[in-house]
């Protein structure tokens, strides 16, 4: 595989995944709107928006997963009685 390619993904998955964060914020931004203006009454948009918005924003700056779990294990191992 070409070295070029490989280095580039991360940047790209954290652009696209920061995107789908500004997206549900608008979302979330919108639905709020809509719901003060009584255009909708009792829409679940705005939660679901910014549950998806802080989800994705969240995933945009996290670890990869084996780091995760590497340091999980750990502190697993270290919390319980030996």
């Amino acid at each position: 595989m070409n070295s070029s390619r490989v280095k580039g993904r991360p940047c790209v998955l954290r652009a696209s995944v920061l995107s789908f964060s500004v997206v549900s914020w608008a979302v979330c931004a919108l639905s709020a709107a809509a719901h003060y203006l009584k255009w909708a009454s009792g829409n679940p948009w705005q939660l679901l928006g910014w549950l998806f918005s802080m989800f994705f924003l969240l995933l945009a700056y996290a670890r990869q997963p084996r780091v995760i779990a590497t340091g999980f294990k750990s502190t697993l191992l270290r919390a319980l009685p030996q």
